[in-house]
């Protein structure tokens, strides 16, 4: 499996997802980093919400992905699941989010 990170954001390449009984997110944010600055894509793509508060990009052509903290990166044509890193601490046995 292909993935690419852009900060806490991570983007794994699926097989084509099916959009049935999805939701269409309205905007172009794939997550908000703890600055409030948000991680978002441009280009030809629409995003969907999945059954399991996740995101599905769908990229009809190359797309990039952008942020004001760190350099864009290009993701070819193809579909994605979004993730945010998620981290372990040992001390308080907690998993949480990433902050990026």
């Amino acid at each position: 499996m292909q993935a690419w990170g852009h900060g806490d954001v991570i983007l794994k390449k699926v097989k084509r997802g099916s959009v049935k009984g999805l939701k269409l997110k309205p905007d172009r944010v794939l997550a908000i980093g703890r600055n409030g600055h948000p991680h978002t894509v441009a280009g030809k793509a629409q995003l969907y919400t999945t059954n399991k508060n996740g995101l599905l990009l769908k990229a009809a052509a190359t797309v990039e992905i952008e942020h004001p903290e760190h350099p864009s990166i290009e993701l070819p044509a193809g579909d994605y699941a979004v993730e945010i890193q998620r981290e372990s601490d040992w001390f308080s046995e907690e998993v949480r989010n990433v902050q990026d």
